[in-house]
């Protein structure tokens, strides 16, 4: 089987069905699959102008929400991305530096980080960005440190497409490298395991810096012509009862702290998972408690899928 990278697999959604929606979040208007794709190469330009390319690594410092799809999405079609919590501390940061070599930093304008920092500090380009708050996953450069430039080649399919760091806490840094290959092999698997289609729309929980993060959940939506929705950090199960209610996802992921918290406010709940579109739930990164798994199931009437380390 031939393999796409991840420019030609969003490209061929945008062709088969532009006005379909890619991205959403609460509160905002969706992205389209033809203006994701415009959104990609935006990066791409801005990339091209710091003669960034193919197997360059651009660590990507932007908090979760839509705007770290769309920046994961587009340097990673063009270069290799680097996706880090923006507030993890100073020292891993710099660990991460050392580890990856970056050409560039990505960062939201209006939120002061480390990964900022020590890029002015190391004298690595920094690409600012401005988020629209009326749409999600749209995002503007508001400066770099040269012209923007035209759009580049895409990466290829045996390229890295991303380096996600196996921890985001502590001191020490190291990172699992993943081709254009790979993830399109596991966006194809996960399709067919979850019987995904256009139909569909993943609630994403989990940030995009972590190991099992959403990466690969956010391809296999993509590749199967589902929605995304990504709301900003997860703070509190209200929230997310009423995300379940405005954008009416059909399965959400998410670390189990997170599921605990959920189950917590279930009860309190009931109409709105009874009238909900779930019909699977999955959990990331580490094992869940017996009781968690069972009260999931027994709360949202649905299968709960577990995707841990080394699943």
């Amino acid at each position: 089987m031939k393999t796409q990278a991840i420019y030609e697999l969003i490209g061929h959604q945008a062709e088969r069905a532009a006005d379909s929606v890619a991205l959403a979040a609460p509160g905002r208007s969706p992205l389209t699959y033809v203006e994701l794709v415009s959104q990609i190469r935006g990066v791409g330009r801005a990339l091209h102008g710091l003669g960034i390319g193919r197997n360059d690594s651009v660590i990507i410092g932007l908090p979760h929400g839509p705007e770290v799809v769309t920046a994961c999405l587009g340097v990673a079609a063009y270069a290799t991305a680097v996706p880090l919590d923006p507030l993890c501390s100073t020292q891993f940061v710099e660990n991460a530096f050392a580890s990856t070599d970056p050409k560039a930093v990505l960062v939201a304008g209006s939120l002061a980080s480390a990964v900022r920092d020590t890029a002015y500090a190391l004298g690595t380009a920094v690409i600012e960005v401005a988020s629209d708050p009326t749409v999600a996953g749209r995002l503007y450069p508001v400066t770099a440190t040269t012209n923007i430039g035209a759009v580049p080649l895409p990466a290829q399919a045996d390229d890295d497409a991303f380096m996600l760091p196996t921890s985001d806490a502590g001191e020490d840094f190291a990172v699992i490298a993943l081709t254009h290959h790979e993830l399109d092999m596991s966006a194809r698997e996960v399709v067919l395991e979850r019987e995904l289609t256009e139909r569909d729309r993943c609630l994403n929980l989990t940030p995009l810096w972590k190991r099992h993060g959403s990466i690969g959940d956010v391809i296999a939506t993509l590749v199967a012509g589902g929605t995304v929705v990504c709301p900003p950090n997860f703070d509190c199960a209200f929230e997310f009862f009423e995300w379940v209610r405005e954008c009416r996802p059909t399965w959400y992921t998410a670390e189990p702290a997170a599921h605990a918290k959920i189950l917590a406010m279930a009860g309190a709940n009931r109409d709105v998972i009874k009238h909900s579109a779930i019909r699977f739930v999955q959990s990331s990164e580490s094992e869940l408690s017996r009781d968690l798994h069972a009260g999931l199931e027994g709360a949202f009437k649905a299968p709960v899928i577990e995707r841990t380390i080394g699943a």
